[in-house]
C-alpha cells in the first residue's frame, strides 16, 4: 500500500480483521521498490495481537500492531494486498524468499552484534562477539570515499581491535 509513501516507494501494513472495525496499523516508513527488505511478523494466539516489523535488529525496534478477539485459531492463510479498489492488478510483483517459522523472535532474525569499546590512555579497543563472520571497516569520515580493513584479533568471547586515538579521526562500522 502506498499509504503516503514517497514515490517509487511503498509502506507495509498489517490489518485483522475479526473485531469490528477491523484494526489495522501501517509502518510510516517509506520502502523502495525493487529491494529485499527482510519482513517479520508475530501473531499471538494468546492475546489476538499480531506484529510487523521490517528490518528489525531486536524485538525492541519500531513495530506496528494489530488485535483480534483472542481465541486459538488455525492460521491458514497470509495474503498480500493492495487497498486500492480502482487499481486491483497495479501492485507489481511480490515475491517471498526464506520463509521462515518459529516460536519466538530470535529463531526467525539473526541477532545483530554490539559494537563495544573501552578506552586506556591513547588506545581505543573495540570488540564485538565472536563467530559472526565480521569484519571492521574504518573510513576518515562521512561521507565515506572508502572503508579500509582493521585488523583485529579473534578470540573467544570477543573479537578485539586496538585503534590509536592520536591517528586522526575514524568511523568504525563492522561487516559482513
Amino acid at each position: 500500500r502506498t499509504n503516503f509513501a514517497a514515490a517509487n516507494h511503498f509502506r507495509l501494513g498489517i490489518a485483522n480483521a475479526t473485531v469490528n472495525p477491523p484494526n489495522e496499523a501501517f509502518l510510516t516508513r517509506d520502502l523502495a521498490l525493487n529491494q529485499n527488505h527482510l519482513v517479520v511478523v508475530r501473531y499471538s494466539v494468546a492475546t489476538g495481537e499480531s506484529s510487523l516489523w521490517v528490518s528489525p535488529a531486536n524485538v525492541f525496534d519500531v513495530s506496528v500492531a494489530a488485535t483480534d478477539t483472542p481465541q486459538p485459531s488455525t492460521l491458514d492463510t497470509f495474503a498480500f494486498r493492495q487497498s486500492d479498489p480502482g487499481n486491483p492488478l497495479g501492485m507489481g510483483v511480490l515475491t517471498v524468499d526464506d520463509l521462515k517459522v518459529g516460536t519466538a523472535f530470535g529463531d526467525v532474525v539473526e541477532p545483530q552484534p554490539t559494537l563495544g569499546f573501552s578506552r586506556n590512555g591513547n588506545t581505543l579497543r573495540l570488540s564485538w562477539p565472536t563467530g559472526g563472520g565480521f569484519l571492521l571497516r574504518r573510513a576518515d569520515g562521512l561521507p565515506a570515499a572508502s572503508w579500509n580493513n582493521v585488523p583485529f584479533t579473534t578470540g573467544a568471547p570477543n573479537d578485539t581491535a586496538d585503534v590509536n586515538t592520536g591517528s586522526g579521526n575514524g568511523i568504525f562500522r563492522l561487516e559482513k
